[in-house]
Order: structure tokens, then sequence, then C-alpha cells
């Protein structure tokens, strides 16, 4: 299961929540999609986005219930920054998985977001103000579908889908998430890995410095 929720502004409670069922290479057996009226009553989205057409109005005790049938039928549930889904799902359906849950953001830092994807990033811009590199399920899709301004709807479905993509990546590279340690702040092991990086190339261009001299 490859799950997202979009949450309102105050609150933090989650309007759209949706989820993916997929096989074990990654590819959908089942969707629902939920779009919840209540807890809009009194709350604004924090991203302000239309209701999508995928979405159908349900109430959070329907959703509750959707939700538990759906996780008897899998082994894990992923998603992309997995602590903020499984306390919105908490904070808003009452919900939490009996099953593993396994953090994206983990596994993309670990082993997509490489020396390949720090050397495109940099190149692209793709950085944070304070200078770190972008790790955002956003960012990472655009690497590997090679689509460099692709950008989010913030749309609960519409983010598994490129999160599921996410997910084939891994997949293709025999990453076993069950397996995964999750990482309480995954960007930091792409910035320790950019440190690295730096600092070999500094130490090549020191050695190289040294050579000329001789």
């Amino acid at each position: 299961m490859v799950i997202d929720t979009e949450t309102t502004l105050e609150k933090q409670q989650a309007f759209n929540i949706a989820w993916q069922l997929t096989t074990h290479r990654g590819y959908q057996t089942e969707k629902k999609d939920f779009w919840l009226p209540e807890v809009l009553q009194d709350d604004q989205p924090w991203y302000p986005t239309p209701k999508p057409p995928t979405a159908r109005n349900a109430t959070k005790a329907q959703v509750k219930q959707q939700l538990t049938e759906d996780e008897r039928k899998i082994d894990i549930a992923l998603a992309y920054n997995c602590p903020f889904d499984q306390k919105t799902l908490k904070a808003t359906v009452d919900f939490e998985f009996t099953k593993p849950v396994k953090d994206l953001w983990t596994a993309a830092a670990v082993y997509l977001c490489d020396e390949e994807y720090i050397q495109w990033a940099r190149e692209k811009g793709k950085m944070t103000p304070k200078g770190n590199i972008k790790t955002s399920a956003e960012t990472v899709y655009q690497f590997i579908s090679g689509v460099d301004e692709w950008v989010e709807e913030h749309t609960a479905y519409q983010d598994t889908q490129c999160e599921k993509e996410i997910l084939k990546q891994l997949i293709a590279k025999g990453v076993d998430l069950s397996k995964l340690e999750n990482h309480p702040a995954p960007w930091r092991i792409v910035k320790k890995r950019a440190e690295q990086i730096d600092a070999a190339a500094a130490y090549d261009g020191m050695e190289d410095a040294t050579d000329g001299r001789r």
C-alpha cells in the first residue's frame, strides 16, 4: 500500500486521503481516493486545491473502515515521510496501522539520492533556502522521470502516483523495503553524502596540487 494525505492549515487533519494497493513489483491493483467535507467545514487546506475528479466524498468512519479492510490485504504500508501520514491518519480517522510502515523518503535518500542525483540537483538548482539538496518526492520524481520542472498537484491520489514510481525504482534496484530502518531526518543522509563527496574532491585537488609541485 502506498498512501498519502493532504491536510488542513490549522488542525492538521486530512481532508483528502488516497492509497493504492500494488503488486510486489509496484503495479497498481486497487485504488482509493476520499474527500472529507466535514474536515473542511471549519478549516482550510494547507495547499488550496480543488477536489480532484478521482476523489469521492466520505465520512471519517467510512475512510477508517476502508483502511481497515484494505490493510488486511497487504504486507507493508509505504508513505513519503510516513510519520506525518501516520500522525495525520490517527488524528483524523483514528486509524493506526498494524502492519509495518516504511518511509519512502528514507528509502529514496539511501538508495536513489546518490552522487549522480547530487550532481544533477546542484546543476538544476534543486536546493533548499539553507543550501541543502532537495529530497522531496517532487524532486526525486523529477530526477527519475527526467522531467525537471514537474510539479506536484498536492492532491492525495496524484501524489501516490509519483510515490509509486519512486517505489518502482527502488524495486528495480533490488531494495528490500521490509528491512528498511526509517530515518527521522532523511535529508541529512543526502547532506552527509554530499559533504563526503565534496571532501573527497577537495582531497583529490590537494593531491594534484602536491604532485604538481614535485
